[in-house]
């Protein structure tokens, strides 16, 4: 096989403490086991970089760390790609122990100088800050990348809501991969397209028997769906005596452990930037954060004020070429700075803070009246408002629940899917206002079925009418309860568990009170535009319909409700 001139490459298996191989490439540059360097590993579910994947790619993370002077190292993990084993319940401690061993073993090869990072995007990503558990003495810095820091909340079941779309395709996606079957054709092209199971993914010296003899361990695998069947609560994701791998859980493991981070995220992203806040609020480690508008992995731009055909700025070059930065200052000296760099829509301008809220930030009320947000108090009485729930209601294909399995974010004008809705609109400014931080709703509602959702978009009415989504926030009823356990990790809002203890079936038609938190969001609203909180019970494009069956109506009282919005007249300067 013909290599590309800018990089070199072998693959082989590498024995772990329990005799399972694992399926490793490395790529560097021309010559690269002659000389000594460091190197960047990655640990992947999905197939790991080959040559012919690298070469066939328009743009790759493998070649620009090679070109900035690393050796690359990609890991198919346990149980998936060319790699032995299986997972009976998806990621174990014992894989993050495999990253210990796979450390070991780059150490040890001729062309290592002994000094490793670690990144990745999604779960190579949550795999690299997984790696510092180990606390391993190689391990320089990690950049993990849009990653899930709580799984339950931040992806999995946002509120409690069983994120539908997401468990689906993904679930569809790696039990196809762990068979072998990509080259399907009535697989999605998603799937038939991943290297995970061409030829070309075989280590070296494979015929193919080695490749199938680790598909055969694979049908021991727990399938997505079948492991999240019947999951409703966050400990029905936990088996009994089987240690967390949810990082929210591992705080202080990963504090014991931390070598200095760099974390990626986005407004857009699931909730992959609550993550990012979360971890700069609990951890006290040395970490720095940006939080951007893109789609998940950053290759496009989800900027909802920007040309949605434009390409994700900085591009893939400057991405790694900003990590790859990063990596070589901590392997200088320590870095003890903890600061969030963020992207405020709206106004396209980057900040960087060593506090969160940022210190210009306070928390503003407004007030609910019938189709109304206002800023001020209200002295005439206020009403009731009626939702007949169309369970039809949803928020398109291309959204921030749908990303991280490979699409874009794209809501469009949200004017025609309001109509569904309940919505409260402000009048239009009279200055800037900038929102950023995590908007607060208090609203106070019955529902006429014994379980219902709840979801919260915060919008921008534009002087024209057309309708920008920017945040939201969602609540499943059996879920409404408060823990009086501390909480595991820092973040805005009640203090729910999503625990099965917390849990209860709500009585219909009593009018109860609600708090939730909306995802966190840094946007300009612009002098004539409009504040909206729209309210809904459905997103069929994205959430399990609750309840399974029948109608619903809900009842909101506005005078006991109100949103807060942490905010301050915006300055550019």
């Amino acid at each position: 096989m013909t290599m590309p001139a800018d990089f070199d490459s072998y693959s082989e298996y590498v024995v772990m403490r329990d005799g399972v191989r694992l399926a490793v490439q490395v790529f560097g540059a021309p010559g690269f086991r002659e000389t000594r360097g460091p190197a960047v590993v990655n640990f992947t579910r999905y197939g790991r970089a080959t040559p012919g994947a690298v070469r066939a790619a328009p743009t790759s993370e493998t070649r620009e760390f090679v070109r900035q002077g690393f050796v690359m190292v990609s890991v198919d993990v346990r149980g998936t790609g060319a790699s032995f084993g299986s997972r009976p319940r998806g990621k174990g401690r014992e894989e993050v122990l495999d990253y210990a061993g796979i450390f070991d073993w780059a150490i040890a090869q001729p062309w290592s100088d002994g000094r490793l990072f670690c990144t990745g995007v999604s779960y190579g990503g949550n795999a690299s800050e997984l790696a510092q558990v180990n606390r391993h003495p190689a391990l320089i810095a990690v950049a993990p990348r849009f990653t899930d820091f709580d799984l339950y909340e931040h992806l999995l079941f946002p509120g409690g809501i069983p994120n539908q779309i997401f468990a689906k395709v993904w679930g569809e996606l790696t039990a196809a991969l762990d068979q072998g079957r990509n080259d399907d054709p009535q697989l999605p092209d998603a799937v038939r397209q991943s290297p995970g199971s061409r030829p070309d993914t075989f280590v070296d010296g494979d015929d193919g028997a080695l490749y199938r003899a680790a598909l055969a361990d694979h049908a021991d695998n727990v399938g997505f769906l079948e492991a999240m069947d019947g999951v409703a609560c966050r400990d029905d994701m936990i088996r009994p005596g089987e240690p967390s791998t949810n990082l929210c859980d591992l705080v202080d493991e990963l504090e014991a452990g931390a070598v200095p981070a760099l974390h990626w995220a986005s407004w857009m992203d699931a909730g992959t930037a609550a993550g990012a806040i979360a971890r700069f609020l609990s951890l006290d480690a040395p970490m720095r954060i940006r939080i951007g508008a893109w789609n998940h992995g950053a290759r496009e731009n989800a900027d909802p004020y920007a040309d949605k055909e434009g390409a994700a700025h900085p591009n893939l070059a400057d991405q790694i070429a900003d990590i790859a930065t990063f990596f070589r200052d901590a392997a200088t000296g320590p870095v003890q700075y903890k600061s969030i760099c963020y992207l405020t829509l709206g106004a396209n301008i980057w900040r960087e803070t060593e506090v969160w809220p940022p210190r210009h930030i306070a928390d503003y009320r407004w007030r609910l009246a019938p189709t109304a947000l206002h800023a001020q108090p209200l002295s005439e009485p206020i009403g009731k408002d009626r939702l007949v729930v169309d369970f039809n209601a949803g928020t398109g294909a291309t959204t921030r629940w749908s990303t991280q399995v490979g699409r874009d974010v794209d809501y469009a004008d949200r004017a025609a899917a309001d109509r569904q809705l309940l919505c409260y609109t402000s009048a239009p400014l009279d200055h800037d206002l900038e929102v950023t931080g995590t908007p607060l709703l208090t609203l106070s509602a019955s529902f006429s079925a014994s379980d219902a959702t709840l979801i919260a978009y915060l919008e921008d009415v534009a002087p024209d009418g057309r309708v920008i989504y920017l945040t939201e926030g969602g609540l499943r009823l059996m879920h409404r309860g408060l823990s009086a356990a501390p909480a595991r990790y820092i973040r805005p809002g009640p203090n729910r568990s999503f625990r099965r203890s917390d849990s209860s079936v709500y009585t219909p038609g009593v009018m109860e009170t609600l708090s939730l938190p909306l995802l966190p969001i840094s946007v300009v609203f612009r002098a004539g535009h409009r504040i909206r909180l729209a309210l809904g019970c459905a997103d069929s494009d994205s959430f399990q319909r609750v309840p399974a069956t029948g109608d619903l109506e809900m009842i909101v009282d506005c005078a006991l409700s109100q949103l807060i919005l942490p905010s301050a007249p915006f300055q550019a300067a």
